[in-house]
């Protein structure tokens, strides 16, 4: 309960300014950490055929059919049970039924709610804040990077307190955290309503340790406490909206069925 409270403060504050998180590339006199390489072994989550290794959170209809992980419901998530993911890369192939509303969260707490952790966002429903590619509450996509009823891929990379996400291999939002926000925690799908969000795949890559030398080398905040509202992606390029205080920003150049229902979110 208490998680879940100080999810809550953490999302109303992100979406009150976008507090505290900047666009990695465009922070004045702050190295950010490199992307790391995704290189390695990639752990399949899903094995295709039920929900083992998953549990599911709040009023959710959870289904495999013919190999493809199938979620609605209203406001439910399915959860991984291993909850310590810390710095990963969590890849997924989606597809989304027309007015299907998801999102494919890193370092959350089951029984905590949408909230809790970090949401990429999947959905192509224009009244929400950002659309498939942004980081719900932090960088926002405002135009369609995939279509309705059509397979994509999405990665979710948090390392250390960057986030990154890619659509189909491009970056579509990259933001630097504040120091405050969660370090380690599940992987969860979400759907919140009745739209079904189809995945038929979820692989997971652990990300190395980078040398000291990689390491991010200013860490002060204190003279960029507001340095910017929003992200904004429109096409595929980058537009940072002026900041109301702080340091100015300069903008980048650029067939069996199984079945899995839950009543509870407990």
């Amino acid at each position: 309960m208490e998680e879940a409270k100080r999810a809550d403060a953490r999302t109303r504050g992100n979406e009150a300014g976008r507090i505290n998180a900047t666009p990695l590339e465009e922070k004045a006199g702050n190295s950010s950490r490199p992307a790391p390489r995704l290189d390695g072994d990639w752990i399949e989550l899903f094995n295709g055929k039920d929900l083992t290794g998953w549990q599911v959170e709040g009023k959710g209809d959870w289904q495999v059919k013919d190999g493809v992980l199938v979620g609605a419901g209203q406001q439910t998530r399915l959860v991984s049970r291993v909850s310590d993911f810390s710095n990963v890369a969590v890849r997924v192939e989606a597809k989304l039924k027309a007015g299907a509303n998801s999102g494919l969260h890193v370092r959350t707490t089951f029984g905590a709610g949408w909230r809790s952790g970090y949401e990429a966002q999947m959905a192509n429903l224009p009244s929400q804040k950002t659309m498939t590619g942004g980081i719900y509450a932090w960088a926002d996509v405002k135009r369609p990077l995939v279509n309705d009823d059509e397979w994509f891929t999405l990665t979710f990379v948090a390392d250390d307190r960057d986030l990154r996400v890619s659509v189909n291999g491009r970056e579509t939002s990259a933001v630097r955290l504040p120091d405050d926000g969660p370090r380690s925690g599940a992987i969860s799908i979400q759907a919140v309503n009745q739209n079904e969000v189809w995945i038929r795949k979820v692989e997971v890559l652990r990300i190395k340790e980078k040398a000291a030398s990689n390491e991010q080398t200013n860490t002060d905040t204190s003279t960029f406490q507001r340095p910017f509202n929003t992200i904004v992606i429109t096409g595929m390029s980058r537009i940072c909206s002026p900041p109301s205080s702080g340091l100015p920003i300069s903008l980048p150049s650029t067939g069996s069925t199984t079945k899995s229902r839950s009543s509870s979110g407990n």
